[in-house]
């Protein structure tokens, strides 16, 4: 890997573990066992629940908070789900799309991990200073997706 060009990024995925009350005290452990060195960034994705204060713990840290997943749509009557512009209101830059737990477990197919590229990269694009709801193609360089419809042939939502 050629690091003038990229960046290393490790990340954790907390799956459905830890309270509010346990992420602030890992939080507080992980800011003090951090090294120095800055050749790598790191993410950490948390339960929903676990972002407000995960945000606020890690704020002055080199320690991002991504989320676990996001809905494609903007708003709407999708209960228990969060947009893309919800996520970047708590200041979350990051988000696993297309986890295979989430194909295996809640039927996600192609499509529907399209679909949610697509309003991340549009998310991503927004606050970049692009308009609002703007085609996202290509504001991310190390991202590669379908186009809106989808494959043909492949995965229904």
């Amino acid at each position: 890997m050629n690091r003038k060009y990229r960046k290393t990024i490790i990340a954790g995925n907390w799956k459905m573990h830890k309270t509010a009350t346990e992420t602030k005290r890992f939080a507080e452990r992980l800011k003090g066992a951090l090294p120095r060195s800055k050749r790598c960034s790191i993410v950490l994705c948390v339960p929903y629940v676990d972002i407000p204060a995960a945000v606020k713990l890690l704020k002055d840290s080199r320690v991002a908070v991504g989320a676990q997943n996001l809905h494609w749509e903007a708003s709407g009557p999708f209960t228990g789900e969060i947009s893309a512009a919800m996520l970047a209101d708590l200041d979350v830059k990051y988000v696993i799309i297309g986890h295979s737990e989430r194909r295996a477990h809640f039927g996600e197919s192609d499509l529907i991990i399209n679909k949610k590229i697509h309003a991340a990269l549009a998310a991503a694009h927004s606050l970049r200073g692009g308009r609002p709801g703007a085609a996202a193609a290509g504001c991310h360089p190390g991202v590669h997706h379908l186009p809106a419809e989808g494959r043909p042939g492949r995965g229904q939502p």
